[in-house]
C-alpha cells in the first residue's frame, strides 16, 4: 500500500504512516480482528496490497491507537501486556495479541468518539466477537473488559443527558460465551474466509435503511423522519387534518451503505460495487439471501 501526502504534512508524518503500514498476512495465518471481518475485505487486500493507496491524514485514530498501546506495552511489570496468542484450525493459524492480561482477567484499550455514548443498546458487536476469539486462544481467561478512551470527551455535554460518558474514560464488561461456543464461532469464521468471496453483510457495510422525512412548507428540516412510508403517509394524514393551512410533503431519503462510501479500504476493486435492487421497490437485496426486507420478497418474487 502506498502511503499518500495529499494533505502536505510533514514528511516525519508520512514516514510514521508508513512504519504503521503493514502488509496482509499470507493465506494460511490470519489475525483476531482479520477473523471477525469481512472475508472480502481481506481477500481484495491480499491481492491488490501494491496498488491500494491511503493518505497519512487517514492515518490519525490508528497512529493514537497505536500510541496508546505502545505507552502501555511494558509499563505494567505485575501484569502480562502485549501477550501473544495463536491456535492452529483447519490448516489456519488464528493469532493475535492481547492488550493486558491480569491473572484470568483480559482487558483490551480502545479509543471511540464519545458519539457512542455510554452504549445504552449494548457494545458493538464486533468488540464482542474479537474479546471472545481471544479468551479462546488465551484459554484461561474467565473475564473480560474493554476500558474505552473517548477522544473527543467534553466535560460540558455531561449534563446534557443520561447517556453521555461522565468520564473520559470508562471501563465495560464484556460478556463471555462458552468455550464450545467460542469455538463455533472461530470455525465458522475460518470457513468463510476459506471460501469464494462473498459481498459483505449488511452490518460490515454500515448499510442504513432507507427512512421518509415529512417536511413543513418550504422548512429545509424535517418535522419528522420515519422508517416506513406508511407510517410517513399515516403522519402526514394527521398534520394535514391537524395543521391544515400548512403545506406538507414527503421525501425519500434512500439508505446508504456508509462503510462502502467512505471508509473501505479496498472499495476501488470490489466486485459488488452495485448491489443488486428489489424489482418491486429498489432497495438493497441481502446479498446472502437476495431478500428485500422493505417489502418481503426474494429476487422479486412474492413469497
Amino acid at each position: 500500500m502506498k502511503i499518500t501526502n495529499n494533505e502536505n504534512l510533514p514528511q516525519v508524518v508520512v514516514d510514521i504512516m508508513e512504519n504503521l503500514n503493514y502488509p496482509p498476512r499470507g493465506a494460511d495465518r490470519i489475525g483476531v480482528t482479520e477473523l471477525i471481518g469481512p472475508p472480502l475485505v481481506r481477500q481484495l487486500k491480499r491481492k491488490h496490497w501494491n496498488e491500494l493507496e491511503e493518505d497519512a491524514s487517514d492515518g490519525a485514530w490508528r497512529l493514537m491507537g497505536t500510541a496508546v498501546h505502545k505507552l502501555i506495552e511494558g509499563k505494567l511489570p505485575e501484569h502480562i501486556t502485549e501477550r501473544r496468542c495463536e491456535a492452529v484450525f483447519d490448516d489456519i493459524t488464528v493469532a493475535g495479541r492481547a492488550d493486558v492480561v491480569d491473572g484470568n482477567v483480559l482487558y483490551d484499550w480502545k479509543i471511540t468518539s464519545a458519539w457512542h455514548k455510554t452504549f445504552a443498546d449494548g457494545l458493538p458487536d464486533d468488540w464482542v466477537k474479537q474479546m471472545n476469539a481471544y479468551a479462546y486462544l488465551l484459554g484461561d481467561i474467565t473475564s473480560a473488559k474493554v476500558v474505552v478512551i473517548y477522544r473527543d470527551w467534553q466535560k460540558t455535554r455531561v449534563k446534557e443527558g443520561d447517556d453521555y460518558p461522565p468520564r473520559p474514560i470508562m471501563a465495560y464488561d464484556i460478556p463471555l460465551a462458552t468455550k464450545d461456543d467460542q469455538l463455533k464461532y472461530i470455525l465458522k469464521r475460518i470457513r468463510l474466509h476459506k471460501s469464494d468471496p462473498l459481498m459483505c453483510t449488511a452490518d460490515e457495510r454500515w448499510a442504513t435503511g432507507d427512512t421518509w422525512a415529512i417536511y413543513k412548507n418550504s422548512n429545509k428540516t424535517a418535522s419528522r423522519v420515519l422508517p416506513s412510508e406508511e407510517q410517513a403517509k399515516n403522519y402526514l394524514a394527521e398534520m394535514k387534518k391537524a395543521q391544515p393551512k400548512h403545506a406538507w410533503r414527503i421525501d425519500l431519503r434512500k439508505g446508504i451503505d456508509k462503510k462502502c462510501e467512505n471508509y473501505c479500504p479496498v472499495r476501488k476493486f470490489c466486485p459488488f460495487k452495485e448491489l443488486k435492487k428489489c424489482g418491486f421497490c429498489g432497495s438493497a437485496l441481502d446479498p446472502d439471501t437476495n431478500y428485500c426486507p422493505k417489502c418481503k420478497n426474494y429476487d422479486g418474487e412474492v413469497k
